[in-house]
């Protein structure tokens, strides 16, 4: 979230455009609260899920409904979790062409999503 917070403080160059501006403040935007659900959903099931595997009143059928409920909720927040990596991605790589030269902007945006392909591909 800080990286968010911060990147929507940023001044813009003069010869930006407005659409690009929007762009890059609404993607901004996107990534800061789709990390934030992800966050809350992860904080929420790790609060609350323990406790419910445990006070679970019909045995194993409880508990193993419990664990189908957090295995949902894992889908949701890793899908969360995606989506605000793929904002952030693009988000930086829009930065990188408001702020610097269009090779130099390139050769960022490149590395970034190669090394995003590589870690969302060695994380499976």
């Amino acid at each position: 979230a800080g990286f968010g917070f911060s990147s929507l403080k940023m001044s813009f160059p003069d010869h930006t455009s407005i659409v690009f501006e929007m762009l890059y403040l609404a993607i901004t935007a996107c990534a800061i609260g789709l990390e934030l659900c992800a966050i809350l959903n992860a904080a929420t099931c790790s609060v609350f899920g323990p406790g419910k595997f445990l006070r679970g009143k019909g045995g194993i059928a409880a508990a193993e409904q419990v664990v189908a409920v957090l295995e949902d909720k894992m889908d949701i927040t890793i899908g969360y979790f995606m989506a605000g990596l793929v904002c952030i991605v693009i988000s930086s790589s829009l930065k990188a062409f408001i702020q610097y030269s269009f090779i130099n902007a390139l050769i960022v945006t490149i590395g970034l999503v190669f090394m995003t392909y590589v870690l969302v591909v060695s994380g499976r």
